[in-house]
């Protein structure tokens, strides 16, 4: 940060001259202060690049040599910015990650699991009213998976009612962090079956927390 103050330019009354001195360091300490860590960040390298290039271009006795005008920015941007050759963008690896390769298997598949049952959400609440908190739940569980969380053990099933055979979902991944799971899904069919004279619909859902 340029922390020089601007050049003084006297008059003919030493107490004027004292209050004059007095303000200019006021103010470039008020500006300093106030300045947001960012700002200081960013331009900071470039006030002391053009600090150092007026040490070089003017006497050390000249009290506005970092004072900046048209001409001597002029010369400054010819010198140390049009010169200046493009530079070459490198890229390296901060960080490399080994994921178990079960865990990515559930981490690609959740999401394809997610997007089937949203297709079919419609249907099966509309012919078993009684599926649509389990079918939240079961959402909740693949959403868990997607982001990584485990273990989480998820088993829905459905019996009886004129449309459905059972089960129609099945998801198990009862393992820990790091370790092997699996996920079973058989699909949802919508084939008649026999009539029944009672129907019986069974949902169950358990879903451990993540640790």
């Amino acid at each position: 940060m340029n922390t020089q103050l601007p050049r003084f330019y006297p008059s003919g009354n030493l107490v004027v001259n004292t209050q004059m001195r007095a303000a200019q360091a006021q103010t470039t300490q008020n500006v300093q202060e106030s300045r947001p860590e960012n700002t200081k960040k960013t331009y900071e390298s470039k006030q002391n690049e053009y600090r150092v290039w007026c040490d070089e271009k003017f006497d050390a006795s000249d009290e506005g040599r970092y004072t900046v005008n048209g001409s001597k920015l002029h010369l400054f941007l010819h010198e140390n910015v049009n010169s200046c050759k493009s530079k070459d963008l490198k890229a390296h690896i901060v960080e490399v990650r080994e994921d178990n390769p079960t865990t990515l298997q559930l981490r690609t598949t959740a999401p394809m699991l997610h997007r089937s049952l949203k297709t079919i959400q419609a249907q099966i609440q509309s012919e078993s009213s009684g599926l649509k908190e389990t079918m939240q739940q079961l959402f909740t569980g693949l959403r868990d998976i997607t982001s990584g969380l485990a273990p989480l053990s998820i088993i829905l099933s459905v019996s009886g009612g004129p449309d459905f055979q059972m089960p129609i979902f099945t998801m198990n991944s009862e393992t820990n962090i790091g370790e092997s799971g699996s996920i079973q899904a058989i699909q949802f069919t919508n084939t008649p079956t026999q009539p029944i004279q009672s129907q019986q619909h069974q949902q169950q859902t358990i879903a451990s927390p993540p640790l």
